[in-house]
């Protein structure tokens, strides 16, 4: 498995991978297709990109760096992390926040997200975020 960078997103690639998302109960993956097309965040600005993982053909996984739009500029957010479920403990999402944080450090001093999901919030803080109370953009920090 190997982590590329998107260059331009094939949506009917990451179809099955939104489908399983919203199984889940997820809808963070169709708002980064959404979000896509309508040409609000391609992740094509200096210091953003958006990365998959595939299995062979398929798109089994998938984050996206940003600078954060409620931080300054040296602010760098971490957007849209998803792994298939018959793929997670796989050390994949742990690949894929490195991947992110490696990148991020080339253009941001403090990367930054959110979730509400105790279990994200878990796999956050085993990488070394520091986790934020009080604040309504972020629930996580990590100072590069």
């Amino acid at each position: 498995m190997i982590i590329s960078v998107v260059e331009q997103l094939k949506v009917h690639e990451l179809e099955p991978l939104v489908i399983r998302s919203e199984q889940e109960g997820f809808k963070h993956l169709q708002r980064l297709v959404n979000e896509y097309v309508a040409g609000e965040n391609t992740f094509s600005g200096e210091g953003e990109a958006l990365y998959i993982v595939r299995e062979q053909e398929q798109i089994i996984g998938v984050v996206g760096l940003n600078q954060d739009p409620f931080s300054d500029h040296s602010t760098g957010r971490i957007r849209r992390l998803y792994v298939h479920p018959d793929y997670r403990h796989l050390g994949i999402g742990k690949q894929l926040v490195q991947k992110v944080t490696s990148e991020a450090k080339k253009f941001y001093n403090i990367l930054v997200l959110y979730t509400n999901s105790e279990q994200a919030s878990q796999f956050y803080i085993q990488l070394a975020f520091k986790q934020e109370h009080g604040n309504p953009h972020r629930s996580h920090y990590k100072v590069l």
